[in-house]
């Protein structure tokens, strides 16, 4: 049987790249990369999963950075109650990136996170309770 007969499986954590063939019997081929990423079977497929966010991070409630990771970095401007500016390091090329946001909670309600406008040097989260009250909270985001 053929590659289309086939199934490809990536390890986050190992940097493994496996595929099993349908064969009688099952075969199991597996290749470890050190590399960042690598051309398999004509797709460039990242082995770090951590740098295939262009940035993103664990931000405190008054807007300290907590962690990051991803392929360029960020600074955070807080305006309290519950608005924060990201700022990337290096301007993207244009705004056609996603941002993917989770809150904390308030310790009485769900948070939303409306996003503010995109450009390409920052944008905007936006805390609010299901009564759109502006409120501070610890958030967790990723930019793609």
């Amino acid at each position: 049987m053929g590659d289309t007969d086939s199934v490809t499986f990536i390890s986050e954590k190992t940097g493994e790249i496996r595929k099993l063939r349908a064969e009688s019997p099952l075969e199991l081929e597996t290749e470890t990369y050190t590399e960042d990423s690598v051309d398999y079977d004509n797709f460039k497929i990242s082995v770090n999963p951590l740098n295939m966010y262009y940035c993103g991070g664990i931000v405190s409630s008054t807007g300290t950075i907590l962690t990051s990771f991803g392929t360029d970095g960020f600074t955070v401007l807080a305006f309290p109650p519950g608005a924060f500016v990201i700022t990337f390091t290096t301007p993207k090329s244009d705004t056609n990136y996603i941002v993917q946001a989770t809150p904390s909670t308030d310790g009485t309600s769900p948070v939303l996170l409306p996003y503010g406008g995109k450009t390409t040097e920052n944008f905007g989260i936006y805390s609010t309770t299901l009564n759109n009250s502006l409120v501070d909270v610890e958030v967790t985001f990723t930019v793609i």
